[in-house]
């Protein structure tokens, strides 16, 4: 299943410009790794490892299906905009999809709350 989202992440590529991610993801409904929280409580994200680097991401995607590989998987449902203000500047996202996945580092997503902010 090929997403606005997930397209917006190619075009980014194409147009060397990640702005055009952040109405995608601000709009895409995620299904975030959590650990088990009480309802309504503010969700514990999951980290992992991110790739290559000393950081530590979430992982998402639109379509659990893509999420079925993790262990005693727990998901909390939100929006791109509530994860973006609910998740530490220290943490990157990992969004799982039908090609593989995508990246969106610390340094993006500082750019992105600050786009939000102006």
């Amino acid at each position: 299943m090929t997403t606005a989202l997930t397209q917006s992440f190619q075009q980014a590529i194409d147009q060397n410009n990640i702005d055009v991610i952040l109405p995608h993801l601000l709009a895409a409904n995620l299904a975030v790794v959590v650990k088990s929280i009480p309802p309504g409580s503010r969700p514990e994200f999951y980290m992992t490892k991110a790739p290559g680097q000393s950081r530590f991401c979430i992982t998402c995607a639109e379509d659990i299906a893509y999420l079925a590989r993790i262990p005693d998987l727990e998901v909390r449902w939100m929006d791109g905009h509530s994860l973006l203000q609910q998740l530490s500047p220290a943490f990157e996202i990992l969004l799982i999809h039908d090609r593989g996945g995508s990246y969106l580092s610390k340094d993006q997503l500082d750019w992105y709350r600050s786009s939000l902010q102006q």
